[in-house]
């Protein structure tokens, strides 16, 4: 106090200079005394305002390589039903990851050696619904601690502390308060808090992953989005840092809690259809969020051929294009393969193409079929497939063209009927003579369609094979008979000449000039098989008896002026009948109003029948 007042008195006697000078030095005095007694994380100071609580989050993170498929989801252990039911095997353990981050915090410790205000540290899981760890933070009265105290290195006063412990059943939980312990249970070393002259606060974080049973098994746990079959389920995953809290804020199903990590069944989305799942996480850093989707897809199929050219017969050297999509067009002797790949079905079948198979149970859903029969020449084939799953079934086709273009050909051919026999098929011109009777018969090959084109009587109705009766020619004369077939190659032709070699006239049976004339009748007996049979008879009324004769087959017969004839006829496997000069109806009949000849004439009758196959 003696050399405050000195230095006073010289300041109020002295010059100036002098007062300048000490006032100078007595604001540096006060303003070094306010930074001793009132700035924290300087000399005697802490490193945070007295009145902040401090605050601490942990979570642990699971190592899935050590977790068998039977140990997902990890909520079956905290399941004590399924454990008391014996379901669940508790042997062994996982590994994983203990986390933990704070704020307004002097020091951290906790479970597993963890130490500092923020890290991680390994740790081993029983499989028990009991198991947790626990981090502690804790603050310091740095302004009750002297020089005394630093001299005999005592620990500083703990203030406040904050805990959070991770149960592995409930997550993690936060539990602030003033400490308990005594003091000398945490001793440090002052200077090394002196450096602490500023503080920030960490920005949470959040990672949600998915982790999809299907068939039996479960993927793993992954990020990112995922796609799902109908009856696959869905566990999601969420796991944060510096957060106090996570909430799901999309997705059907999904819950957090509000734990800031965990795990939840969701509601999974139906065929067709998508759904994003979002969890956010809120901490003194600010929000924070993480989103996944899971689309549920429909089945879905590709058809792709291939096209085989042979190179080298003689080594048997082909070559192959690229499987595609689409419709394509071949050239016959090109071989094609078939290929399906599918997703989301349980079964495939070829439904449409020649000889095309989806493997031996005819339900593979991925393949290719080398043995297919591809289309003839000028044909098209489809080849189809139908794949079935949980949420529907789909189609694909393929349609295959052979494009080549093979001239057609035909040929035409003749039997002839002569004198109860047939000659025979064969090809080239014929004779005949008057009462034989033609059939003529042609074939095809790359034709579409045949027609007649010459000759009396001679019709293909269209067909590319098959046969007629055709009209012969008369006595003397030639008839010449053509079938022209048409194809995507072009058209061919065949013709043939039948000449009837009989003479113009002939005399009829001897007769008595002044009282008969003469009747001849005949009938063609059209006989293709052993089966088919074919007879034409007569009957004559003698009018100057008033008597009918009874039917006869004699080919010959003389009548007066005045006689009257009726035709019957009929037989077995014949159709389409026709008759000459006189009238018929259906394969069996009589005509009882036949024109007879008029006096000096002959009238042949004739009638012709079709073999029925």
């Amino acid at each position: 106090m003696l050399k405050f007042y000195k230095w006073l008195k010289t300041f109020l006697n002295g010059t100036f200079k002098s007062k300048l000078a000490a006032l100078l030095f007595l604001i540096a005095f006060f303003v070094f005394t306010a930074l001793i007694v009132f700035v924290p994380g300087q000399v005697g100071g802490g490193s945070h305002p007295l009145d902040t609580e401090p605050s601490v989050s942990v979570s642990v993170y699971f190592d899935d390589t050590t977790v068998s498929t039977s140990d997902v989801p990890y909520d079956h252990y905290c399941d004590t039903t399924l454990i008391n039911d014996g379901n669940v095997n508790l042997d062994g353990s996982f590994s994983a990851t203990l986390s933990w981050s704070s704020s307004d915090a002097d020091s951290c410790s906790g479970d597993s050696g963890a130490s500092g205000l923020s890290g991680s540290v390994s740790i081993s899981v029983p499989k028990s619904y009991s198991s947790s760890w626990s981090v502690v933070c804790y603050t310091y009265d740095y302004d009750a601690y002297d020089d005394e105290d630093a001299a005999n290195n005592a620990p500083y006063e703990i203030l406040q502390e904050a805990r959070a412990e991770y149960n592995f059943c409930s997550g993690s939980s936060d539990n602030s308060g003033e400490s308990s312990y005594t003091q000398s249970t945490y001793s440090y070393n002052q200077s090394s808090y002196y450096s602490q002259s500023s503080y920030s606060t960490l920005a949470p974080t959040v990672t949600l992953q998915k982790n999809i049973y299907s068939n039996g098994s479960w993927s793993g746990y992954s990020t990112g989005d995922g796609t799902i079959s109908t009856g696959d389920s869905v566990y999601l995953s969420w796991s944060s840092a510096n957060a106090t809290g996570c909430t799901a804020t999309a997705g059907s199903g999904f819950s957090t809690g509000g734990n800031t990590s965990g795990g939840d069944h969701i509601t999974e989305p139906t065929a067709g259809n998508s759904t994003e799942y979002t969890v956010e996480c809120t901490g003194a850093g600010g929000t924070v969020e993480d989103s996944i989707t899971i689309t549920n897809a429909y089945p879905t199929v590709t058809l792709k051929k291939s096209i085989a050219t042979l190179i080298n017969s003689e080594n048997d050297h082909w070559s192959f294009t690229p499987f595609t999509t689409g419709d394509t067009n071949i050239v016959t002797g090109q071989q094609v393969y078939i290929r399906w790949d599918s997703s989301n079905v349980t079964s495939c079948t070829a439904t449409a193409g020649t000889d095309f198979s989806t493997g031996s149970g005819n339900n593979d859903t991925d393949g290719t079929d080398y043995s297919i029969t591809e289309p003839a020449a000028g044909n098209s084939d489809t080849y189809t497939v139908e794949c079935t799953g949980t949420g529907g079934t789909v189609t694909d086709s393929i349609t295959i063209t052979n494009t080549s273009t093979h001239a057609p050909t035909v040929t035409l051919q003749k039997n002839i009927y002569s004198n109860g026999s047939w000659s025979g098929y064969s090809t080239g011109d014929g004779t005949i003579s008057t009462g034989d009777s033609v059939y003529l018969s042609w074939s095809s090959a790359n034709a579409t369609g045949c027609t007649a084109t010459a000759g009396s009587g001679f019709s293909t109705g269209g067909n590319t094979s098959g046969g007629d009766h055709i009209t012969e020619p008369t006595a003397g004369n030639s008839t010449e008979y053509t079938v022209e077939c048409t194809g995507a190659g072009g058209t061919a032709s065949s013709s043939l000449t039948i000449t009837n070699t009989s003479s113009a006239y002939s005399q009829s049976s001897y007769y008595s000039q002044s009282t008969y004339y003469t009747q001849s009748t005949y009938y063609s007996q059209s006989t293709y098989s052993s089966n088919a049979t074919l007879y034409l008879k007569k009957r004559v009324y003698d009018a100057s008896s008033s008597l009918w004769s009874t039917y006869d087959s004699n080919n010959n017969e003389t009548i007066a002026d005045g006689n009257m004839v009726q035709l019957e006829w009929g037989g077995s496997n014949i159709k389409d009948c026709v008759s000459t000069n006189f009238t018929i109806s259906g394969t069996s009949g009589t005509d009882i109003d036949v024109t007879e000849p008029t006096p000096g004439n002959a009238i042949t009758y004739t009638v012709r029948c079709s073999i029925t196959p």
